[in-house]
């Protein structure tokens, strides 16, 4: 059950109060914005697991933030595993939550690593799927983990308009 009643923006600095379908603001150097989602959060400890999440960039740009309406009907060009910090490297916060059942909103699937060996899996966020077969390892991206503004960089150079 998910808190109807929070306020925005939030500004959370560990992943234990993120929920997966907040998201956040992108500004690109046009003045237009692009959108950041959370896609999954860890679901086991590990060595960073308080900090990560599994972001997403969405395909809207424009020079508002999007309706819920608007945002059920997006979807994820890029999704890589990435520091709470990289919310807030540009001066954001989160600006709201939308459940992501019924939207276009998806993970996509992914294999855990850049090189294929016997034990590759195709992963649905942090969930392994099953085991990849060589022949069909590059009909996927890799999920990989993100520097603090490689989410920005992206949406700079796949949405920003030319001009």
């Amino acid at each position: 059950m998910v808190n109807t009643e929070e306020h925005y923006p939030v500004n959370i600095k560990n992943n234990s109060k993120l929920k997966i379908g907040y998201y956040w603001p992108i500004v690109l150097s046009d003045g237009s914005i692009s959108i950041g989602i959370i896609l999954d959060l860890p679901k086991e400890k590990f060595t960073g697991s308080t900090v990560l999440f599994i972001a997403g960039l969405l395909d809207w740009n424009n020079t508002r933030l999007p309706t819920l309406e608007e945002l059920k009907k997006s979807k994820v060009i890029k999704a890589g595993i990435t520091n709470i910090k990289t919310i807030e490297q540009n001066g954001q916060k989160i600006s709201g939550y939308i459940d992501l059942d019924n939207t276009n909103i998806k993970i996509p699937l992914m294999v855990n690593t850049g090189m294929y060996n016997k034990t590759t899996y195709i992963v649905n966020g942090y969930t392994k799927v099953r085991l990849v077969k060589e022949n069909e390892f590059n009909n996927y991206e890799c999920l990989s983990t993100w520097g603090l503004n490689v989410i920005n960089i992206l949406a700079e150079k796949l949405l920003k308009k030319s001009g």
